[in-house]
């Protein structure tokens, strides 16, 4: 509802609310959503205790630079603000044949999770894809110059991000890596949030890695190929 408006103002055509939206449970025979029921340790993890004991690394506050000491790797990636008003700031890669790599430093906090912020965008945003290593060195160089995309190994089978050579579908990105997906249809710049799948038991250090994978022609809009990232924690 709040893009159908914003999207309304844009246009300049004013409402009280925007055509699109509707208040399903203000309805004769009201629809409700259906309940979401978390486990006791997902309580745990993601409501009562997500953020006592967190670790945040920031690309987002200008006057807070403290995360360069964890950054020991950075290949081809850029701090600035890239909107009009130079506000937003992010850490930014923007690279038409992907392979830019940064490595960041982490401890893993009380419930082992590690939380990636990043902005997802309708033109001039691509992919990308993430890991935890004991090293700080790009191990998967290779996977990093590949193009990631939705495929299906059967027909019948659920879409899975897999990396292609020569446009076609050739093998399952690894189970413990993470595909950032930057990119949505909706005309609009929002942040997004990933959980790695692989855990950082509390106070285990590892590197996280991401690098920015190649456009997929298919489904690419505008010139840039551009990763924003905004923060990452550890919780």
């Amino acid at each position: 509802c709040l893009l159908e408006e914003e999207r309304a103002l844009m246009s300049h055509q004013y409402s009280d609310r925007a055509s699109i939206e509707q208040d399903f449970t203000a309805n004769q025979v009201p629809i409700m959503r259906d309940p979401l029921y978390l486990s006791a340790e997902e309580d745990e993890a993601y409501v009562t205790s997500a953020y006592e004991e967190e670790r945040m690394i920031d690309f987002t506050n200008p006057d807070d630079k403290s995360w360069q000491g964890q950054v020991p790797v950075n290949e081809g990636w850029t701090w600035y603000a890239d909107n009009k008003f130079n506000d937003k700031y992010g850490l930014i890669a923007n690279n038409s044949t992907g392979e830019s790599h940064v490595t960041i430093s982490l401890t893993g906090s009380k419930n082992a999770l590690v939380e990636i912020s990043y902005v997802i965008s309708y033109e001039n945003f691509g992919r990308g894809f993430a890991w935890l290593d004991d090293s700080q060195d790009n191990n998967k160089r290779d996977l990093c110059k590949k193009v990631l995309r939705l495929c299906r190994k059967d027909k019948g089978d659920a879409a899975t991000w897999r990396v292609t050579e020569r446009g076609e579908c050739k093998a399952y990105v690894d189970g413990a890596d993470v595909v950032l997906n930057g990119i949505w249809k909706a005309k609009a710049s929002v942040d997004s949030v990933t959980i790695l799948r692989e855990k950082l038991p509390e106070g285990q250090q590892k590197y996280l890695h991401i690098c920015l994978s190649p456009p997929d022609i298919r489904t690419h809009q505008g010139a840039d190929n551009k990763f924003k990232l905004l923060s990452v924690r550890t919780f």
